[in-house]
């Protein structure tokens, strides 16, 4: 079992499927994703998404699924690398 999950990024994602919406109706948008209106509804106010959901959103949207998780050693890793970079 791993010591340190990968943690999803749900307001990521509810952000990145409003901003892909755009100004189109959650009707219009469902015909085009194969989601329902109210599914993307439940997504952008953050209330439900399933696996299937988040997969066809994402493709959807042509972005990966990876983006929206996030795991704290690697966030770690990150920090410790950017200080090690930094002038001084």
């Amino acid at each position: 079992m791993p010591t340190d999950p990968f943690t999803f990024n749900g307001p990521l994602f509810a952000a990145r499927v409003r901003a892909a919406r755009g100004e189109r109706t959650l009707r219009e948008v469902g015909r085009h994703s194969g989601v329902s209106a109210a599914t993307h509804q439940r997504v952008e106010t953050q209330r439900s998404c399933d696996l299937a959901t988040f997969l066809a959103l994402c493709a959807w949207m042509d972005a990966n699924p990876y983006e929206f998780f996030q795991s704290a050693a690697l966030s770690e890793a990150a920090l410790l690398l950017l200080r090690s970079a930094a002038p001084g």
